[in-house]
């Protein structure tokens, strides 16, 4: 089991969380009793995999992707967040008949304002050095930043995880979703 099946869902969270009951068990791959959905829109991806005649087997949290995380710890002493490598457990992993050939995918669901751009990145850079803000905002843009960072490190190591493996990287957001 992953670490991360250890994390039980929490039910009085922000998030929706909870435990996926499929109606095809035998397309998931892992203990049937312990998928969990941490969010809607992962419960959501995972009733289109259970019942999407194209989907041939699917798992949630089951592959551990090693990634550098430059935001780890932050150092008064230099100003600067000091990295450490970590593993990231990408949301699902599917596999998909398309035209015939079975294709492999580690998908990952996030909101789109959580899939780092270039653009993203640096305009949020910009706010945090104008300056000129109440410390809660210059706390929420700096939390922003960060996620931002340490999604594209994850982003990128998944997508290189994927390619040496014959593998498809993916992201799933609302516009999938919805």
């Amino acid at each position: 089991m992953s670490k991360i099946k250890n994390l039980k869902p929490n039910l009085s969270g922000p998030h929706l969380q909870g435990y996926f009951k499929p109606t095809n068990p035998h397309k998931y791959r892992g203990n049937i009793n312990e998928i969990i959905f941490r969010s809607s829109w992962e419960q959501r991806f995972m009733v289109w995999c259970d019942i999407h005649p194209n989907i041939k087997c699917w798992a949630n949290e089951t592959v551990a992707i090693p990634y550098y995380n430059t935001c780890t710890k932050y150092s008064k002493e230099t100003g600067r967040f000091l990295g450490s490598w970590n593993n990231y457990y990408i949301d699902f992993f599917i596999q998909i008949e398309k035209n015939g050939v079975l294709e492999s995918w580690l998908i990952e669901v996030k909101p789109n304002m959580q899939i780092p751009t270039t653009e993203q990145i640096a305009k949020l850079q910009k706010m945090i050095n104008e300056g000129n803000m109440t410390a809660k905002k210059m706390n929420r843009y700096n939390y922003q930043l960060k996620t931002l960072l340490v999604n594209r490190s994850k982003f990128l190591a998944a997508k290189k995880f994927a390619e040496e493996r014959g593998c498809k990287f993916a992201i799933v957001d609302e516009n999938f979703l919805f």
